[in-house]
């Protein structure tokens, strides 16, 4: 039973010398305190072993975010207009093709991110956490 399921993943995610990893559509919504709330686009990179990585440009284009997630669902993000969080994940969404999560990172940045289908920035602009 084993052999099948490792020779059903290999067929599923190319290990026979193709692409391990897989882009997603990713977009982020962030604010700082009573600061302007700032949207980002861009793509995350899924890796087989369950880390990803992603880059994000805000819509006006002077501000990009980059980023990785662990297994397990821990990452964070740093924005090269100084905003830096640390977040986790809930695990039922990690490895998801498309998924939201929404939350406040360890620095306080209220926040909402979206990959695969669910990267729309109205939809992640309402999932923003209220301010304290």
């Amino acid at each position: 039973m084993k052999k099948k399921i490792v020779v059903g993943l290999i067929s599923i995610f190319g290990l026979a010398g193709c692409a391990t990893e897989i882009e997603f559509p990713a977009a982020l919504v962030t604010q700082s305190g009573d600061g302007p709330t700032v949207a980002y686009i861009g793509t995350l990179l899924g890796n087989i072993d369950g880390t990803s990585t992603y880059r994000l440009v805000s819509e006006d284009g002077t501000d990009v975010c980059t980023g990785t997630t662990e297994v397990g669902g821990m990452g964070g993000f740093t924005c090269t207009g100084g905003q830096v969080g640390q977040f986790t994940f809930p695990k039922e969404i990690v490895g998801k093709f498309s998924a939201t999560n929404a939350g406040v990172t360890d620095s306080g940045i209220r926040y909402a991110f979206g990959w695969g289908k669910d990267a729309d920035i109205s939809s992640l602009m309402g999932l923003v956490p209220d301010a304290p």
